[in-house]
């Protein structure tokens, strides 16, 4: 998987504006399209043989929702659905429903209903048919384990797809009312059981958590179905969509339960704000990381990084694999690796006592360039492992 990579929209891309804005919105909705398709489907199989008298021999991958005098769907693999360059799915004509008559071991035999709207024919894929979650909650997708305003119109997207199938959905005020009153966060919805615990909470039987990761020109969508009941993941769906200007740019816009900030999420604290315009830095729950300094030295970029223990307790705080997760990407897109630090292994981080430690970078050309620091911590004391960015960073 690629480093994270910064996009600068500069004012020359602004003639291409209108041509970006339907091309992003067409592979968004194209996205939004195959993850619906995917999340919601039970059963799963295909039509091996049709019969002289229209009996249906069925082959089944999954089986989940299937009964015998249960219905099922048929659909017919129509043209391709595109992102960017890349075929990830196709569309689906429906060919019409049919009644399983025999359930056995990922086989069934099943007749097409009178209203078809189509023959069925060896290789129509085969979907079990109806609400199987009831109620759905869907979450707006993570990046850097934050929402954005992309995140947030992806969610609005897969809400609006989902209810046109005609699966009932919990509106989003909601789900937002019940995450302040629990007080939880988006993120910390990736837990399954916080999400489980708030999709009782609504009165829903399924909900639809997410993430989006950077892979270079182009970001990976994977979303996930969790039973509410039983927490059990029972669906799963990946797609990839180009990383437009306009989509760099909703990823960058840190959204919270009130709304959009106009700060990035690779920058400053987890509300995208910085504390005056001379200070950047990351803020959780457990610790404030500031910029002391950024210099150029002979041996590399020396980043100097002050640390405040937020907790109430005294705990240790490391790097996690540094050479693989700690890195500088400047506004052209270049990569410079980590080279050493002394929090290279985990260090004791006292309350009320600021900890100051370097990292060192591998140089590079700076002449007039901005840069965005990535790193992934791993404390003690019980505190989860936690990823950071701070960007606007200049050398001195």
């Amino acid at each position: 998987m690629k480093k994270t990579a910064m996009i600068w929209v500069f004012a020359t891309l602004l003639t291409l504006a209108g041509v970006t804005r339907v091309q992003a919105a067409s592979e968004v909705d194209s996205v939004v399209r195959l993850l619906t398709e995917r999340l919601t489907t039970a059963g799963e199989g295909k039509v091996i043989r049709v019969g002289e008298t229209g009996l249906l021999f069925l082959q089944f991958d999954r089986q989940g929702g299937l009964a015998e005098g249960g219905q099922v769907e048929l659909k017919r693999t129509g043209a391709p659905i595109r992102v960017g360059n890349e075929t990830v799915g196709y569309e689906e004509e429906t060919v019409g429903m049919a009644t399983i008559t025999k359930l056995m071991k990922d086989k069934a035999l099943a007749q097409m209903a009178g209203n078809a709207k189509g023959v069925a024919k060896p290789g129509d894929k085969v979907y079990a048919a109806g609400d199987q979650k009831g109620r759905l909650v869907v979450t707006p997708f993570t990046y850097n384990n934050h929402p954005t305003e992309f995140s947030i119109n992806l969610q609005e997207k897969l809400i609006t797809s989902l209810v046109n199938k005609g699966i009932k959905v919990v509106e989003r005020g909601q789900l937002e009312k019940v995450l302040k009153e629990q007080q939880l966060s988006y993120s910390g919805l990736v837990d399954l059981s916080s999400a489980q615990q708030i999709g009782k909470l609504l009165g829903a039987g399924g909900i639809v958590l997410g993430t989006i990761t950077d892979q270079g020109n182009a970001v990976a969508v994977n979303s996930r179905l969790v039973e509410v009941g039983t927490a059990d993941i029972v669906a799963a769906a990946e797609a990839e969509l180009a990383k437009t200007p306009l989509v760099a740019q909703g990823l960058e816009k840190i959204a919270t339960e009130s709304g959009v900030t106009g700060g990035s999420s690779k920058s400053g604290a987890g509300t995208g704000k910085k504390v005056d315009k001379n200070s950047l830095f990351f803020e959780n729950d457990a610790v404030r990381i500031e910029v002391v300094s950024f210099v150029q030295q002979p041996e590399g970029l020396l980043l100097k990084l002050r640390y405040w223990n937020r907790t109430k307790l005294d705990y240790e705080l490391g790097l996690a694999d540094p050479g693989e997760n700690t890195y500088l990407v400047d506004n052209e897109g270049n990569q410079y690796s980590f080279k050493e630090a002394e929090m290279d292994r985990r260090r004791n981080l006292p309350v009320g006592a600021p900890r100051i430690s370097d990292i060192l970078f591998r140089n590079g050309g700076l002449s007039g360039k901005e840069f965005i620091f990535t790193a992934k911590y791993f404390p003690g004391g019980g505190i989860r492992d936690f990823s950071v960015s701070i960007a606007g960073l200049k050398p001195q």
